[in-house]
């Protein structure tokens, strides 16, 4: 049987003010290599170990989102439509952690051979906490 659910496109990525005022600027936002210490998180969720990743939370209620959200003025979040995104790239899930699944929290990882990916078009939100 096909299913009928939706896949999910819009994910959120958490960053400080002045680098997403920089991402929102430029509309390019810039990918972490994968060192060691990613390469064996990858390897464990069975995805590329080369290249560039950008972490993103399925949820602003995700534990990652909230705790840094709870710090004074230094982050927001940025919402992306990763339809939206054209290019060399691939989303997977990874579980940082690994922790067993009920204690999890897994995350997106868009996964790219460039650095920089083009993010222009697929900013559709900003997430700002007021105090």
């Amino acid at each position: 049987m096909k299913s009928t659910a939706k896949k999910q496109s819009v994910y959120y990525h958490v960053t400080q003010f002045g680098d997403a005022a920089n991402i929102l600027k430029t509309g390019q936002m810039r990918g972490g290599m994968i060192s060691s210490d990613e390469r064996k998180t990858h390897l464990r969720a069975g995805v590329s170990t080369r290249g560039y990743y950008i972490s993103l939370a399925r949820s602003l209620s995700s534990h990652y989102v909230a705790q840094n959200m709870r710090r004074t003025g230094a982050f927001c979040v940025l919402m992306l439509d990763t339809d939206k995104i054209h290019g060399r790239f691939r989303l997977a899930p990874v579980n940082y952690a690994n922790f067993k699944r009920e204690d999890s929290e897994y995350e997106e990882r868009l996964i790219s051979d460039t650095e920089l990916i083009d993010v222009s078009n697929a900013v559709v939100g900003i997430v700002l906490r007021a105090e």
